[in-house]
């Protein structure tokens, strides 16, 4: 770390005397998500995709049911609709082991190591694109990368264009979504806006909900200098389905919510960044980043939806989290490398009170977490052979101010990674790296599931070592990614199946756990019209604890998505495919999510002027589940929706 820092500070005051020689404009979206993005000579498994790529299906959904469509990702809804809230896992990995940046900015909670988008609706529309690193990838700023990374790329403006987008469909879902591109000014300025707003009744019984936000992404685009800045204001309010609900009550009515009408939450989060690039010669750039995240919350949990009474309990939570990035980026000839060091700090107020006597405090504490982190990247060609290398220093701390006290948590991690790229040729390559990554416990998890301290618990930081081997082959009508991963875990924070008091999954330490499967990513354009997508993931996962081995919850081992598309002149047209093998949902491995297939359609027209997208989801109505939990010998289960159809229609001025 110290070599990092001393690196960093030399490189910043020799700013003055190295001669800036370049001739032309960057582009500041290339070289700040250059820290954390892999390209093709990086041997770790991922996909880049592009707003092309997504505007060809999306319709208003949140980002966790886009991206099911990928390799080795699962979602699950609260409602059962594709709106509100949405998670997601990677490999049967919840996402909060999954670092997630904007620009190369954290957009996880340190607290909780969550990211909620329902907070900010519409995300979608401000991306460029989005790169999913499987595995423990890449070195990023922020949480942990432990089961993936995703980064997030903004839209700068640069491209002159204003859109309006008007869209509806099933369960009485309507969203509204402007946005303004200024194209790049003679003087060299640029600017991005977009406004979104949706409500919806929800699938489930009370379940909808409605929200909006607002994005700007400004900047100066110079030959030497680059200044960004970028920023977003979301709120969201949802009626709440986060109790899972009997398999027999499903079947006498699906919609059925076990929450009651009640419960709701209104959340509103902002962010802002700062960011300036500077070119320092051909071959190095710096870039510096600042920003501010606030979060304010309440959300309420009425105990008759827990047969605890008829009163309820208003959360509340509001927090504060900034910090400071710097990367610098070097590249000769064979030559990359990349180094960035990060800062942040984050505090959150929690409390708890009676509703509606909001006077009559439960509770109210704070919870205080610090980081500092830097890594080093080397990329090296020699000849067709590129060889990686990739090292990590995180030291983060937890204190805690409550009517209880606890000892003040350190965690320091050093998470090295290393590997090999083998080029055959300008379209196919071969890779192998091994990775380690650390993770510390979360707030809920020490608390035990509470959102008040009652008793600490002590829960170990969790490890693993990340092997992939796999190939990038982009020939004729082709292109096909493949990989083999194995991933040890050592002191794994996996789940229970049960839920603690305030409803978030009660977790704990296994001894020993692994995960290890295939992935296959393909595109096979058959003619010029048509062309098949498919991806799988073929999975073989283990955990073992006092002499038990049994699987991991909510992971299947089969995961399968397909598309047939046909496109000619300004229409498309395709047919889609998703199936998952069943999964446990309980440690004793005897309850489970049954396998299911479901069918979806997208048609679309475009043309210069305005363009017309239809989705049909779920065509045969299948009563399918993503996720749940057991209570005894019972399941509960989150039913997802039957046949539903949405509807976009954009105007272009």
């Amino acid at each position: 770390m110290r070599h990092i820092l001393l690196a960093l500070i030399l490189i910043g005051t020799s700013t003055k005397v190295i001669s800036q020689d370049t001739s032309k404009t960057v582009s500041l979206g290339d070289v700040v998500i250059t820290g954390v993005r892999a390209d093709s000579k990086t041997p770790i498994s991922q996909k880049t995709i592009f707003k092309s790529s997504i505007d060809s299906t999306y319709q208003g959904e949140e980002l966790p049911i886009q991206m099911d469509k990928t390799p080795s990702v699962t979602s699950q809804s609260d409602g059962g609709h594709p709106n509100g809230y949405t998670t997601f896992r990677l490999r049967g990995i919840d996402q909060t082991r999954i670092n997630m940046t904007l620009n190369g900015v954290p957009l996880n909670e340190p607290e909780d190591q969550g990211v909620y988008t329902s907070n900010y609706p519409g995300f979608t529309n401000n991306i460029k694109s989005m790169q999913i690193q499987r595995g423990v990838g890449t070195s990023s700023n922020g949480v942990a990368s432990y089961a993936g990374s995703i980064n997030f790329e903004s839209q700068n403006g640069t491209q002159k264009k204003t859109e309006i987008d008007l869209g509806g469909g099933s369960w009485n879902t309507q969203r509204i979504n402007v946005s303004n591109s200024t194209g790049l000014s003679k003087k060299g300025f640029a600017l991005f806006t977009d406004l979104s707003a949706y409500r919806t009744d929800g699938y489930k019984y009370h379940s909808g909900g409605s929200g909006y936000s607002f994005f700007a992404s400004g900047g100066y685009y110079g030959q030497k200098d680059i200044i960004k800045l970028t920023g977003f204001i979301g709120n969201a309010k949802n009626k709440m389905a986060w109790l899972a609900v009997s398999d027999s009550t499903i079947k006498s009515d699906r919609r059925t919510n076990a929450n009651t009408n009640g419960d709701n939450d209104n959340f509103t989060q902002s962010l802002v960044q700062l960011q300036h690039m500077r070119v320092i010669n051909r071959n190095s750039k710096i870039t510096n980043t600042v920003f501010y995240n606030r979060l304010d919350g309440v959300w309420d949990l009425s105990l008759e939806s827990l047969g605890a009474g008829t009163d309820k309990i208003k959360y509340q939570l509001g927090s504060n989290f900034g910090g400071a990035i710097s990367n610098y980026n070097y590249t000769k000839d064979n030559l990359r490398i990349d180094i960035g060091v990060s800062g942040n700090q984050y505090a959150r107020t929690h409390s708890g009170s009676i509703y509606p006597d909001t006077k009559e405090l439960l509770y109210k504490n704070t919870g205080t977490k610090n980081e500092i982190a830097g890594f080093y990247k080397m990329g090296y060609d020699i000849g067709k052979l590129t060889l990686f290398v990739d090292a990590q220093e995180r030291v983060d701390d937890f204190t805690y101010k409550g009517d209880t006290t606890m000892p003040k948590q350190i965690w320091t991690f050093f998470n090295p990674k290393a590997g090999l790229v083998y080029s055959k040729s300008s379209t196919i390559n071969y890779y192998f790296s091994v990775g380690q990554s650390h993770r510390e416990p979360t707030r809920t998890n020490m608390f035990g599931g509470n959102d008040n301290l009652v008793g600490f618990v002590s829960i170990k930081p969790e490890e693993v070592v990340d092997y992939e081997l796999g190939s990038n082959i982009e020939k004729g009508r082709l292109q096909l990614q493949s990989n083999l991963y194995y991933m040890n875990f050592k002191n794994e924070i996996t789940l229970l199946g049960a839920l603690g008091s305030n409803g978030l999954p009660l977790m704990t330490n296994v001894s020993k756990s692994f995960r290890s499967g295939l992935e296959i990513d393909a595109n096979y354009r058959i003619t010029k019209v048509i062309s098949i997508v498919n991806n799988l993931n073929y999975s073989y996962n283990r955990i073992i604890d006092n002499g038990t081995t049994f699987q991991p919850l909510y992971t299947p081992v089969f995961v399968y998505n397909n598309a047939i598309k046909f496109t000619k002149n300004n229409y498309s047209f395709s047919v889609t495919t998703k199936i998952n093998s069943k999964s446990y949902i309980n440690f004793d491995n005897t309850l489970t999510t049954p396998a299911f297939a479901i069918y979806g359609l997208n048609f679309g027209y475009e043309n210069k002027k305005y363009a017309v997208l239809i989705t049909g989801n779920n065509l045969t109505s299948v009563n399918y589940y993503t996720s749940g939990y057991a209570i005894g010998n019972t399941a509960y289960y989150f039913a997802n929706a039957p046949m539903s159809l949405y509807a976009t229609f954009k105007i272009k001025l």
